[in-house]
C-alpha cells in the first residue's frame, strides 16, 4: 500500500520546542510516499506534570513503530523494558532532591497508535488508544470512526497514562482500546494529542463539515499557517493552551 504522511506540531505557549512533550514516529521521511506492507504510526502526549515525559512518550511511539509494545492484551513486559530504556537515559547526574524523587515514581503518557497492513483478504487498520489522545476516519470528508473518546464530556484532567513504572498499571487491561476495519484507497486518518482531539470532537458535535476544519493544510508554507491557526484558536479560547500534535496518515493506494 502508499501511503503520504503529514505531521503539523506546535509547543503550549510560552514554552520552546524543547519544552515540547509530546511526541510521535516515525520522525523520518515525513511528506514521501511509503509502500511497505506493515506501516505503523503513533503520537504520544507526555504528563506535563511528569518528569522527562518528553523523553518517555518518545521511547512510546518509537517502539510501537517498531513494534516492540504490544498493548492490546495489556502486556506489561513491554513497558518493564522501555521504563528501563527510560531510566538509563536520564543517566546518573546528580540532580535536585525533588527531581530524584520524581524519577523514583517514574514518567507518563498517553499513546495513539495506528498499524496499516496487507492481508490475503486486502488491506485493513486498526488503532490501539491509551489515554486521551485520539484517532479518527475520514472518508470522503466524511467522519467514519473516531475514538478512544467520542464526547467532549469524556475528556478530563485525569485521563488514563502509560507508566514508566509498570506496577503503577494494574488496571491497562481496561485502559487499553482497539479498533479496526477494512482500509480503502482515499481513507485519512488522523492521530492527535488532546488538545487539538478535544477542538475536533466539538466540531464533529457541532455538525461542522470536515472540509472547514484545517484551512492551514493547503496553504503554501502549511507549518507557519498551523502556527497561526493554532495561535488564533489559543486566543479565543477555542482550544486549550497545550503541546499541539496532528498527524495525517492519507492512503494512496491500498
Amino acid at each position: 500500500m502508499d501511503t503520504i504522511v503529514r505531521v503539523f506540531w506546535d509547543p503550549k505557549r510560552g514554552s520552546s520546542e524543547e519544552e515540547y512533550q509530546d511526541a510521535f514516529a516515525p520522525r523520518e521521511r515525513l511528506d514521501e510516499y511509503r509502500c511497505e506492507p506493515v506501516q505503523r504510526f503513533a503520537v504520544s502526549d507526555g504528563a506535563s506534570e511528569a518528569i522527562y515525559s518528553g523523553r518517555w512518550a518518545q521511547i512510546l511511539t518509537q517502539a510501537w513503530c517498531e513494534g516492540r509494545l504490544e498493548l492490546s492484551e495489556g502486556r506489561t513486559e513491554d513497558m518493564a523494558i522501555l521504563g528501563e530504556t527510560w531510566r538509563q537515559s536520564i543517566g546518573d547526574s546528580e540532580l535536585p532532591w525533588w527531581a530524584e524523587e520524581k524519577i523514583r515514581s517514574g514518567s507518563f503518557a498517553t499513546l495513539v497508535g495506528l498499524e496499516l497492513h496487507e492481508g490475503p483478504c486486502g488491506s485493513a487498520w486498526s488503532c490501539t488508544a491509551v489515554g486521551d489522545s485520539c484517532w479518527l476516519l475520514i472518508r470522503e470528508n466524511q467522519v467514519m470512526a473516531l475514538g478512544p473518546l467520542q464526547k467532549s464530556a469524556d475528556f478530563s484532567n485525569n485521563p488514563y497514562l502509560l507508566a514508566s513504572n509498570p506496577s503503577l498499571m494494574a488496571n491497562l487491561p481496561t485502559a487499553v482500546t482497539t479498533t479496526s476495519g477494512i482500509l480503502e484507497k482515499g481513507d485519512e486518518f488522523f492521530l492527535m494529542s488532546d488538545a487539538i482531539a478535544h477542538w475536533v470532537v466539538g466540531k464533529i458535535e457541532g455538525q461542522v463539515l470536515f472540509n472547514e476544519w484545517f484551512p492551514f493544510f493547503d496553504a503554501r508554507d502549511s507549518e507557519e499557517a498551523f502556527k497561526d491557526w493554532v495561535g488564533t484558536l489559543r486566543d479565543s479560547g477555542e482550544m486549550r493552551n497545550d503541546d499541539i500534535t496532528l498527524m495525517s496518515v492519507c492512503v494512496v493506494s491500498c
